[in-house]
C-alpha cells in the first residue's frame, strides 16, 4: 500500500504530531517486532509521549496513529513478505528520501529500546541487521544525485525490510514460510 507521504506528513504537522510518518511507523514496526501481540494502546502511549505537543489524544490522531500501526501490524503478519517502509516518494529528492530512511532507522533503534529490546540469543544474521541499522541511521544525506546513488537507496531499503521481516519472525518465534493464524 503506498500513502502519500507528504500529503500525510502535512496532515500530522496539522494535528501537532512531532513524528514525520517514517518514524511513527518505524515505532510501530519495532514495538510489533518486538512482540507481534502488542496492543495498538501500549504503543499510542509511548507514542504520544514521544511525538505529540498534547497530552490528550484527540480523535483525529487516534486514528492516524490507528492506521499506522495496523497498518504495520498486517504487513508483518502478512506471509507474502509483504511489508514495506513508509518513505518518500521515489520522485522526491534523493537527499529527502536518505534523511527520511535515517529517521525511520532511528526511530525503530528508539521504539526497540523502549519496548525493552536486548541482542542476547539474537542469531548472527540479527546482530549482524542491528549493527548496520546503527550505521544506517547516522548515514550523510547529501549525495550527487547519480544513478548509483539511486541504486544504493534503494539496496539499503530493501536490506532494511528484509531485516525487519527476519527480526520479527525471530523475536516471534515464527518459522519462515508459515502459516499464522489471525
Amino acid at each position: 500500500m503506498q500513502i502519500p507521504y507528504q500529503a500525510f506528513a502535512e496532515h500530522l504537522k496539522s494535528l501537532e504530531v512531532l513524528a514525520s510518518p517514517a518514524e511513527l511507523h518505524a515505532q510501530a514496526s519495532a514495538m510489533l517486532c518486538f512482540n507481534a501481540e502488542t496492543q495498538y494502546q501500549q504503543w499510542l502511549q509511548l507514542t504520544m509521549a514521544d511525538f505529540c505537543l498534547s497530552e490528550t489524544t484527540p480523535q483525529a490522531v487516534s486514528e492516524v496513529f490507528s492506521a499506522v500501526f495496523e497498518l504495520a501490524q498486517k504487513e508483518l503478519k502478512d506471509n507474502d513478505y509483504g511489508y514495506h517502509l513508509i518513505l518518500p516518494d521515489d520522485h522526491d529528492d534523493l537527499s529527502v528520501r536518505l534523511k527520511a530512511v535515517s529517521d525511520w532507522v532511528q526511530a525503530f533503534i528508539s521504539g526497540l529500546g523502549q519496548a525493552g529490546f536486548s541482542q542476547v540469543g539474537l542469531s548472527a544474521e540479527s546482530r549482524e541487521f542491528m549493527a548496520d541499522l546503527n550505521a544506517i541511521g547516522q548515514m550523510d544525506n547529501q549525495v550527487e544525485g547519480l544513478e548509483s546513488d539511486e541504486m544504493d537507496y534503494q539496496q539499503v531499503v530493501e536490506y532494511i525490510r528484509c531485516g525487519v521481516m527476519l527480526l520479527y519472525t525471530e523475536l516471534n518465534h515464527i518459522q519462515p514460510g508459515a502459516q499464522r493464524l489471525n
